[in-house]
């Protein structure tokens, strides 16, 4: 159990844990493309390949589709490939928009998500009450934007170091066991999220 009365800062992972995702419906609507290969490139926060290129900001949003469209013979349209990339994104509960007004009430709260600028610009209108899902938070970091992802240490120690954040101080929460095991090395509290035990499990 982790006794909040340490923490002074929580950071949370995006997909899997804010919000819902389903890595299996894209690689689905990619198939229905003629995209075959879709399932060895496409994971849970840890993509492979041109999609891990576009999660580090490797390549524009305008290669990503170019190059998708090359893998098949028929001509896609951006708008298909789009809604097939999107496919994976689903929700955020009020209940979890919830639990973080509470948290940043006597605590900072961030978000570290491996994500890309399109996911980004799909997602960001989706925290009810909220302009942009990065105003429910004291700061956002983005893998695409920041040139690195998880679980590569650095990412953390980037997050760590620009806001002076002690890491036995310091809650991360992530739905992936590779993420966490390395939070954990690096001396920060860790709680692995999964759909059994949630954010609303664990704040309850």
């Amino acid at each position: 159990m982790i006794d909040l009365n340490n923490i002074r800062t929580i950071i949370f992972d995006l997909g899997g844990v804010v919000l819902d995702i389903y890595p299996e419906r894209t690689v689905q609507a990619f198939d229905n493309l003629g995209i075959r290969d879709a399932a060895s490139w496409v994971g849970n926060g840890h993509h492979k390949a041109l999609f891990h290129d576009l999660e580090v900001g490797k390549i524009s949003e305008k290669v990503f589709y170019d190059e998708v469209r090359s893998l098949v013979k028929d001509k896609l349209s951006t708008e298909a490939i789009k809604l097939a990339w999107n496919a994976m994104i689903g929700t955020i509960s009020l209940e979890r928009i919830g639990i973080i007004e509470r948290l940043r009430a006597t605590r900072s709260v961030f978000l570290l998500s491996n994500t890309n600028v399109i996911h980004h610009k799909h997602f960001d209108a989706m925290a009810a009450k909220y302009d942009s899902l990065s105003d429910l938070f004291d700061k956002v970091y983005y893998s695409y934007e920041m040139g690195l992802s998880k679980p590569d240490s650095a990412i953390f120690q980037q997050v760590l170091s620009e806001n002076q954040l002690k890491p036995e101080e310091t809650l991360f929460l992530d739905d992936s066991t590779k993420n966490i095991e390395v939070a954990q090395a690096m001396g920060m509290q860790a709680v692995l999220i999964t759909p059994n035990e949630g954010m609303e499990q664990l704040f309850k």
